[in-house]
């Protein structure tokens, strides 16, 4: 699930006992109110002090009753990362300042930590407006690079305002370490999944599957708050043929960023007085007429 094998020193059991199998079974979920959330970022040009990015949210809220998707689109906004606004978010990551300095012209790095932020605010300001609700997530729930005071509060909210959160994750090293409890599922032919206790604070985590016999495998977090049949209520969400729920397919689908979204945005830049200049990649730079097709600009 990855592009690497797996290198480990540990061992893990090649059984698991009988309390750590979760088997799933279809639930009503017509009484809950479904939100899917997703978000894309994209670095969109770049001076002398920092990259500028293009970021993009959205949430789908799922009516069951009605069979029907609410899109919300958040954006896309500007975030202009350099060493000025480093300063400014180094109070809720866990990247020393001078790490953080040096991910300026790292889009790696970069895109890691704003994505981060991105998608705790995100899940913040969703489990405040909507009570009573389930919140699905792509990916792990609790990101590594931010602080676990962000994920202290966040617990806090979803306790008052009776909110449950799951994270569905495609890849994962987990899915690798754990494989022989995945190929047992198989054999046992049983859509269910198994608890890992990886010792967190904020969540409990899972591997399994959505649908054993045609599904891929699947990481899924649940906050601390969350019984563990919010995994029946995943289980028995539209999905496609691999077990993967359609809020989040429709979620992705319209948080993802266009190039064309660019071409507006790099109007929006010039609106503001900036100057957006044409410029060559660095490869073209080397390459020149080697490369072939035309310049971009970025």
């Amino acid at each position: 699930m990855s592009y690497f094998p797996l290198f480990d020193i540990t061992n893990t059991s090649n059984y698991f006992i009988d309390d750590e199998l979760i088997p799933l079974k279809r639930v009503d979920i017509r009484k809950y109110t479904l939100i899917g959330v997703d978000s894309s970022l994209l670095p969109i040009a770049e001076s002398m002090e920092g990259i500028l990015y293009a970021v993009r949210g959205s949430f789908v809220v799922y009516t069951p009753k009605e069979d029907k998707y609410r899109i919300n689109v958040l954006g896309p906004s500007l975030i202009y990362y350099t060493k000025t606004f480093v300063k400014e978010i180094a109070r809720y990551v866990k990247i020393s300042l001078k790490t953080l300095n040096s991910s300026i012209y790292d889009t790696y790095l970069a895109k890691k930590v704003l994505i981060s932020l991105y998608e705790f605010q995100m899940l913040y300001n969703l489990a405040e407006k909507f009570r009573d609700s389930i919140i699905i997530y792509d990916g792990s729930l609790k990101s590594p690079i931010l602080r676990d005071s962000l994920y202290n509060i966040l617990l806090e909210t979803l306790y008052q305002n009776n909110v449950r959160l799951i994270g569905v994750s495609k890849r994962s090293r987990l899915v690798k370490k754990y494989f022989e409890y995945l190929i047992s599922l198989k054999q046992l032919g049983v859509d269910s999944f198994v608890k890992i206790d990886l010792r967190k604070f904020f969540s409990i985590t899972f591997v399994g599957y959505l649908r054993v016999s045609s599904g891929m495998p699947f990481r899924v977090d649940i906050s601390r708050n969350s019984p563990i049949d919010a995994l029946n209520v995943l289980y028995s969400l539209p999905s496609n043929g691999f077990g993967y729920p359609s809020v989040l397919i429709e979620a992705h689908t319209i948080s993802k960023l266009k190039y064309r979204d660019v071409l507006a945005l790099y109007y929006e830049i010039i609106s503001r007085g900036g100057k957006v200049k044409h410029s060559i990649p660095h490869r073209s730079s080397l390459l020149g007429p080697l490369e072939g097709g035309d310049y971009e600009t970025f």
